[in-house]
C-alpha cells in the first residue's frame, strides 16, 4: 500500500492521489516490490488452479474410458487445449 510521504496516510494501491490530503502518490521501492511479491502468489494460485483442473479432468477421462478406451485419448486431447487455453488467458505475458 502506497504510503504519502506528505500526511504518512497508507492509501489503497490503485489511488494516484492521497485520500487523506490530495497529494501525488509516487510509489516507493518497498511498494514496488510488495505489488510484485503479490502477484507472483496470485500467478502461482492460478498454476496451482490449473494443474489441479487438468488432473481431474485427466480423473474423470480415466473414469469414462474404462467404458469406452478410445474415448481416453480425445479426453485428454481435449483437457489439454484447455488447460493451455486457460494458461494462456490467466497466465499469458
Amino acid at each position: 500500500m502506497p504510503t504519502c510521504k506528505k500526511c504518512g496516510y497508507q492509501n489503497k494501491e490503485r489511488n494516484k492521489y492521497c485520500v487523506n490530503c490530495g497529494a501525488e502518490l509516487k510509489l516507493t521501492k518497498e511498494d514496488l516490490e510488495a505489488k510484485i511479491i503479490k502477484e507472483r502468489g496470485e500467478r502461482v494460485q492460478k498454476a496451482f488452479y490449473l494443474l489441479a483442473s487438468f488432473i481431474t479432468f485427466a480423473i474423470i477421462d480415466v473414469a469414462v474410458a474404462y467404458d469406452f478406451p478410445l474415448l481416453l485419448i480425445g479426453g485428454l486431447l481435449t483437457d489439454v487445449i484447455i488447460c493451455a487455453f486457460l494458461w494462456f488467458t490467466w497466465l499469458g505475458r
